[in-house]
């Protein structure tokens, strides 16, 4: 899947950091969509990427998938043919009907949502199976690299209540935020040791401590309990 993972990060102007991020949220995507028949995307990614990987992985899974563009995010034409390739279907706002769809996730959108789109995704996730992710608000690189705003435990289940599970993920030895520019995309040795090393430190990764985790990891998840 690596070779995956770094062709749509690639595709969607991003480097290995997003690939190492796809990598190390497969394990958690792959387990929440068993089983599923029909996701919503709610949302595409604030600055980084465009969620390819789970509109892959909804794909690989017989899945239907949706896409509410509710941050309005403008989707280059390369990224929006891969996502016709995929079988993403673009729906608008007056649309939704929140009875036809089994599950919801989203990835690093719920830090900027508006006070009323995120009261709606509040309401769909008393109903819904809900995987969300979010940069972790403990990595003060965020603040200093990224410029995403980050969400802390408590910030999650302020928003999706207490019996949520929350996990600490995305550790590459690296920070948040860095850009790999077209020459390093293009470097043969860059892609054959990323494609070596990323399966190797995404799956080790799991077992550092929680308390490395918290400090470290790019990206908190809040889970459904359902």
């Amino acid at each position: 899947m690596i070779k995956e993972y770094m062709r749509i990060a690639f595709l969607e102007g991003e480097g290995f950091g997003t690939a190492y991020e796809y990598a190390a949220k497969e394990r958690i995507v792959e387990a929440f969509l068993k089983g599923k028949k029909r996701i919503l995307v709610y949302g595409l990614p604030e600055r980084y990427g465009f969620s390819l990987d789970l509109f892959l992985h909804a794909r690989l899974g017989d899945a239907g998938c949706f896409l509410f563009n509710v941050n309005n995010k403008r989707i280059p034409v390369q990224v929006k043919a891969e996502m016709e390739r995929m079988g993403v279907k673009i729906i608008k706002k007056d649309f939704i009907s929140w009875q036809q769809f089994d599950s919801v996730m989203c990835s690093e959108v719920i830090q900027k949502l508006s006070r009323a789109d995120l009261k709606c995704l509040q309401q769909a996730a008393q109903r819904k199976n809900f995987l969300f992710f979010a940069p972790n608000g403990n990595n003060e690189s965020h603040r200093k690299v990224s410029g995403l705003s980050g969400l802390k435990e408590q910030d999650l289940r302020k928003m999706f209540g207490e019996n949520i599970s929350v996990y600490y993920l995305d550790v590459p030895p690296f920070p948040p935020g860095l850009k790999s520019n077209e020459k390093k995309r293009k470097s043969f040795i860059l892609n054959f040791f990323a494609s070596l090393g990323i399966p190797i430190f995404s799956f080790i990764e799991r077992f550092y401590p929680k308390s490395l985790k918290k400090r470290k990891a790019h990206l908190i998840c809040a889970a459904s309990e359902r």
